[in-house]
């Protein structure tokens, strides 16, 4: 059996969280909207306190391409 938690991509660090949303200029409350959570959970996420999921980072990254038109 696989080690599912090895499989894919892993959880991005706080720093690349925190890199991508400000190279797209948004803030907290504007990226965590994005894909559905709070900005409270955004925090947690730049802070290192919790892991964000890699599929949400990835849909994060996905809106973004879509909003700036980089399909």
């Amino acid at each position: 059996m696989k080690d599912w938690k090895r499989v894919g991509r892993p959880s991005p660090t706080p720093q690349e969280i925190r890199g991508v949303r400000i190279s797209a200029s948004l803030t907290q409350q504007q990226a965590a909207e994005m894909i559905y959570a709070t900005q409270r959970g955004w925090q947690n996420w730049e802070l290192g306190k919790r892991r964000m999921h890699p599929g949400l980072f990835e849909l994060f990254e996905i809106k973004l391409d879509l909003d700036l038109g980089n399909e």
